[in-house]
């Protein structure tokens, strides 16, 4: 099973403490660095033999990437000013990431109807957190998750 380390990271070091304690992929926002520091980033992690999810929250930080380098996208539909959760932002950045790119929704997902929405996105994926920290049931709740996720044939 992946293991992600989903932190703020910052410094080349972090990636190496990944690494040792086991994990796979590194989680870089793309709003906390400059453009130099995520390439600086991304090639340690690419040189550690991990991946890196690299995280959008708008537009304006679409400049910054260097997408044949950083191939999987998170795009966050919770606005960092406001907190606001909107599941279209996923709709509105994916215009802007090359079809190649592997893109992951992140935030507000807790239904099914959600899902349902996100499925008919570019997204390839999801990444779910605060629906199953705030579970009373986690093993439930992403049992839920996955079947709500499963194609219909």
């Amino acid at each position: 099973m992946p293991l992600l380390r989903k932190d703020f990271i910052i410094d080349e070091f972090q990636i190496y403490e990944a690494k040792a304690n086991g994990a796979d992929v590194i989680f870089l926002i793309a709003e906390s660095l400059s453009a130099n520091q995520i390439n600086e980033l991304t090639a340690a992690a690419i040189e550690t033999d991990l991946e890196v999810l690299l995280e959008l929250h708008s537009v304006d930080q679409i400049e910054k990437i260097n997408f044949k380098q950083n191939r999987i996208i998170g795009i966050n539909n919770r606005d960092l000013k406001s907190f606001k959760v909107d599941l279209n932002t996923v709709n509105i950045i994916s215009e802007f990431i090359p079809k190649e790119n592997i893109l992951v929704a992140e935030s507000g997902i807790k239904t099914k109807e959600d899902i349902d929405f996100i499925k008919q996105t570019r997204a390839n994926s999801i990444l779910v957190g605060e629906h199953l920290m705030s579970s009373n049931n986690t093993a439930d709740s992403l049992r839920q998750l996955v079947d709500w996720c499963r194609h219909e044939s």
